[in-house]
Parts: C-alpha cells; sequence; structure tokens
C-alpha cells in the first residue's frame, strides 16, 4: 500500500463503508435504522466479512501513518458496526436455540400422539381379535353339536374328541 492515498480512495472507502455495511455517520440515519430492524435472515457473514475487511484497511492505514480524524472516526463506526452484529449473532443463536427448542418439543408432542394413537390402533385390534376368537369358538362349538346330532341322527356315533379340538 503507498504512503499516500488519495482523496478519491478516500471518498470511495467512506461510501462503501457507509453505503454497504449500513453503519455509518447520522447522515445515513436511516440506512442504520434499517440495519438494527432487518429481518433476522438478514447477510450477516457478508456484513461480518465487510466490517472485518473495513478493519484490515483501517490497520494498513495506520500501520503508514495515513490514519486522520475522519479514519479514527470510521474506525469507530466500524467498531460500533462491529458491536452491534455481535449482538445481532447473539439474538439469532438464541432465536435458533428456541426455535430448536420448540422444534424438539413439537417433535416429542407428535411422537407422544403417534405412539397413544398406536396404542390405541393395538388395544382395539386385541379387542376384535378377541372378539372374533369368541365368535369362532361359538360357531365351531355350534358346528361340533350340529354335526355330534347329525351323526346320532344317522345312527352313528359321537365324532372324537380329539377331532374337534383346536
Amino acid at each position: 500500500m503507498s504512503k499516500t492515498l488519495s482523496p478519491l480512495f478516500r471518498k470511495n472507502f467512506v461510501s462503501w463503508l457507509a453505503g454497504t455495511v449500513r453503519i455509518a455517520h447520522p447522515i445515513y440515519d436511516e440506512q442504520l435504522q434499517y440495519f438494527y430492524e432487518s429481518p433476522p435472515l438478514v447477510n450477516v457473514r457478508g456484513v461480518k466479512h465487510k466490517l472485518e475487511k473495513a478493519v484490515t484497511m483501517l490497520a494498513d492505514l495506520e500501520n503508514v501513518g495515513q490514519i486522520d480524524d475522519k479514519h479514527a472516526a470510521i474506525a469507530a463506526l466500524c467498531e460500533d458496526g462491529m458491536k452491534c452484529l455481535q449482538k445481532r449473532v447473539a439474538a439469532l443463536e438464541k432465536e435458533l436455540e428456541e426455535t430448536l427448542h420448540e422444534l424438539m418439543e413439537a417433535r416429542l408432542d407428535i411422537f407422544k400422539k403417534q405412539s397413544k394413537a398406536a396404542a390405541n390402533v393395538i388395544s382395539v385390534t386385541r379387542e376384535k381379535l378377541a372378539e372374533t376368537e369368541a365368535r369362532c369358538r361359538e360357531v365351531f362349538n355350534e358346528n361340533h353339536i350340529a354335526h355330534d346330532r347329525l351323526l346320532a341322527e344317522l345312527g352313528r356315533p359321537p365324532s372324537a374328541p380329539s377331532m374337534w379340538e383346536l
């Protein structure tokens, strides 16, 4: 980096910092307000990268002795921006943690409901199976009795008990 910086570079740097990063002098209050109120899905990584780049550029300026009051003000804005970004990241992390917790609770509720529904289905199936088995035994016994009656009418001995065992 050269020892002297052109006024055009300084002007472009200030514009880039104020416009792109949205951390600015009170003149850009509207943009700053937008940054604070923007939805949580703001491109945090992009903002962080640009702030880090700005801090690095300012450090380079300081190393070559080109820091003046304007650059010091920009550096302060960068620091404010980083603090704001850290708060935003912390808020996003907290929101993510809460969302994950809610999601886990919802999944647990769904699992409980599904388990309860499955238990109900199993219970109803067992009841129906028991009813069907009882009805089958009744029909089986009726058939056994009818068979023995038919054999008696024909003059034959009743069937062997082992023939009717289930």
